[in-house]
């Protein structure tokens, strides 16, 4: 199975679809949940899961949770799961269609692939993950072992640590590791 082509953003969509929700594991795995606004490791004010404040959109997706954008920035208000999940999820769908460019081949890729290419779009933004030339042509021509050895030398693994070392284990080998697995699949893995 792989993702659906065309994803609507909806947590209906997300919570029915299995490998929707391995996505969703997989980005929550490698990224802090948090309530309350915070500056993360590049001194952006953050909330939810990796969610920028400072990028054009945010005041507009904020205000569309019912919640006051400067309240939010200024730590007087924390988000619920939520209104987390639904920053997410719109990320996710961006993710996905960012990969879905950028990779020609997205859609004919395994789920597990699939997973990591929009693990890397959401982490990494459509921009900077368009300059892994290399890494592209490598998935193009569905070179894994090319691909995974793309990937390991970039800034991105020395910064990513143990996500890059999964994504790398997840390109190589189709399959996903088992921190990626949502509990209740893993078990009926088993």
């Amino acid at each position: 199975m792989a993702m659906p082509r065309h994803v609507d953003g909806s947590p209906e969509s997300f919570a029915n679809n299995p490998d929707l929700m391995s996505l969703k594991f997989c980005i929550e795995r490698n990224e802090a949940r948090r309530h309350r606004a915070f500056f993360d490791s590049d001194h952006n004010p953050t909330i939810g899961i990796s969610f920028n404040l400072r990028r054009d959109d945010a005041r507009q997706k904020i205000e569309a949770l019912g919640v006051d954008y400067d309240r939010v920035c200024n730590q007087q208000i924390e988000l619920t799961d939520d209104q987390i999940d639904t920053l997410l999820i719109l990320d996710l769908v961006t993710a996905i269609a960012d990969a879905s460019t950028l990779f020609p081949n997205f859609n004919d890729l395994n789920t597990a692939r699939q997973i990591i290419l929009a693990d890397m779009t959401f982490n990494l933004g459509k921009t900077r993950l368009s300059g892994f030339h290399k890494m592209i042509a490598a998935v193009t021509a569905e070179d894994w072992d090319d691909a995974a050895k793309q990937m390991i030398d970039s800034a991105w693994y020395r910064q990513a640590k143990s996500r890059g070392e999964r994504n790398v284990e997840v390109m190589r080998t189709g399959e996903l590791v088992a921190d990626y697995l949502p509990v209740e699949i893993s078990a009926a893995i088993v």
